[in-house]
């Protein structure tokens, strides 16, 4: 079976969210090249699904979480995911000053 990106509700509402901060703060083309640069990151994770590091928590429900940056300049933010057998699923995109551990446990 072919492997497949899917992305969940969270991840789409902090994709939403970070589109729409950088649309009204720095510029709508701005914000498109993030959309771009998140789609290429989509596409590295199918590709090479391992690359991301994976991400250590004190809360065993995000023991299989991996992270992987977004491309400059958007390195700092993080796409957190999970390896599936047939996908790769996108659970969140958060930027790396946030306190990631507790946005991800609101919806471990």
């Amino acid at each position: 079976m072919k492997s497949r990106v899917r992305i969940s509700a969270a991840a789409w509402r902090s994709i939403g969210d970070i589109v729409t901060y950088l649309t009204l703060h720095a510029s709508p083309k701005t914000a498109l090249k993030f959309h771009k640069a998140f789609k290429k990151s989509c596409a590295t994770l199918l590709r090479i699904p391992q690359i991301g590091a994976v991400w250590e928590s004190a809360n065993p429900g995000l023991n299989d979480l991996r992270f992987w940056p977004l491309g400059k300049p958007f390195h700092q933010y993080l796409v957190f995911y999970r390896i599936k057998a047939d996908r790769i699923l996108i659970m969140h995109v958060i930027h790396g000053s946030r306190d990631a551990d507790s946005i991800l446990s609101e919806d471990a």
